[in-house]
């Protein structure tokens, strides 16, 4: 489940809940409704958030905590898991293991193609990006050699060659959307996604 408010969360933050996964789910999921709630939450595996450091990995391999399941939450939502955080470890074992403020997110992408509808899918991409994300370090390279027309599509030479890359940074709930947007196309890349915490 991903909500989020129209307008978008004033702030968000990072939770880590120690317990089944399935369990943080469920309750986190039920929290809200029965709060009536229409928040955001982010599951971090199924966004591809960048996880725990290395520390954090070994212990859940050594199984010294248990599952860590990260969270991305808006404020709102931060505020009923804070003001519960007794009762649900009372009755689901669950336990707030860590909350941190998300400053912003960012994620790198690349892209190449070899049509030219996939060059203004590419770049109308780029341009719909809302406000809230900043695209740093972009650089696209087009490319158009017409003496090349008709040249087979798995040769070096290509009539139509786009390619470039960049970072996206800034609000959390911006630069997810950005990131989904880019991941559905099948020629842009897209790395994990960095959250910088207080």
């Amino acid at each position: 489940m991903a909500k989020k408010t129209s307008a978008g969360p004033s702030s968000c933050y990072e939770l880590i809940l120690t317990g089944p996964e399935d369990l943080v789910h469920g309750y986190l999921t039920g929290l809200m409704i029965g709060a009536g709630v229409d928040g955001l939450l982010v599951h971090g595996p199924e966004e591809e958030i960048e996880g725990p450091g290395f520390g954090e990995k070994l212990k859940q391999a050594l199984h010294v905590h248990g599952h860590e399941n990260q969270v991305v939450v808006d404020n709102v939502t931060r505020g009923l898991v804070k003001k519960h955080a007794k009762t649900m470890f009372a009755e689901t074992g669950l336990e707030l293991a860590s909350d941190r403020r998300v400053r912003k997110a960012r994620f790198d992408f690349h892209f190449k193609a070899y049509a030219p509808r996939y060059g203004q899918e590419i770049k109308a991409l780029l341009k719909s990006v809302r406000r809230g994300v900043t695209v740093s370090s972009l650089e696209v390279h087009e490319n158009v050699d017409p003496s090349a027309a008709g040249v087979e599509a798995y040769t070096s030479v290509h009539d139509y060659e786009i390619k470039g890359s960049g970072t996206a940074h800034g609000r959390f709930d911006r630069v997810l959307e950005a990131r989904r947007a880019m991941d559905t196309h099948p020629l842009i890349e897209v790395s994990e996604l960095e959250l910088d915490l207080a």
